[in-house]
């Protein structure tokens, strides 16, 4: 397995479809052809099976949502020296989503009705999701996942969320955060890539669509191994048998 993570790091900084992310794919494509030419060199080539895959689109971001500062702004957050220091909502960003977190007990409801008056409106924010709309976007309820909280909140086109929690609620974006992911997946800019040729992979065949999940059962096939508890379906359609 060869990780080549150049890509992703110039998208973050610069942004998509820029002169750097265009530059860095050439360089990543070359990287690969290097792996291709060993390879053969080492006469491996009628055996050997390449996967090349990602695991995220990118978008491009113009403006950053400091959720945590609208959280501060209406008392559920305490920062000092720009630092929280004290939290009874708190948001996680991953870019280009949020799930906001209930830090205290809220028998009454009434932080999650305070943490949701500061977020609508907010400029930016495009949906605000709560739990019994989670399934809908592929996410498991707070109860079954620890890694879920009360709201899922998703920017319009352009933004994306960050972590400062002090300052101006929305900033222009900067060099560094000019590109980001964690966008639903149904957004076709988050498309990631599939390719596979060589050894048990038939010519020629166009997939379309799959699912990331269908990746790992896929490779266990062509390795003679079966994964009994794979969430995800063999692409029996690519495969010629074997190698």
């Amino acid at each position: 397995m060869f990780h080549l993570l150049s890509l992703d790091s110039m998208q973050h900084r610069h942004g998509p479809r820029t002169l750097a992310a265009t530059a860095t794919m050439a360089l990543v494509d070359m990287q690969v052809a290097q792996v291709v030419a060993a390879v053969e060199r080492a006469g491996l080539t009628s055996r050997t099976t390449f996967f090349v895959v990602s695991d995220h689109g990118f978008k491009l971001v113009k403006r950053q949502i400091r959720l945590n500062v609208a959280l501060a702004q209406a008392g559920l957050v305490t920062v000092q020296a720009g630092k929280i220091t004290a939290s009874q909502a708190y948001a996680v960003p991953e870019g280009g989503s949020a799930i906001v977190f209930l830090t205290a007990p809220d028998p009454t409801g009434d932080l999650l009705a305070r943490a949701r008056k500061a977020i609508v409106g907010v400029e930016g924010v495009d949906a605000l999701v709560e739990p019994a709309d989670y399934a809908r976007f592929g996410l498991p309820q707070p109860a079954a996942s620890d890694q879920m909280g009360a709201l899922f909140v998703t920017p319009r086109e352009g933004y994306s969320f960050t972590a400062p929690a002090d300052g101006d609620v929305v900033v222009d974006a900067a060099e560094g955060g000019l590109g980001a992911h964690g966008y639903p997946a149904t957004d076709p800019d988050l498309g990631a890539l599939f390719i596979a040729s060589g050894a048990g992979i038939r010519p020629g065949v166009r997939l379309g669509v799959i699912d990331n999940v269908d990746v790992a059962p896929t490779m266990a096939v062509i390795l003679g191994l079966t994964l009994g508890n794979a969430d995800g379906k063999v692409l029996t359609q690519m495969l010629s048998g074997r190698p």
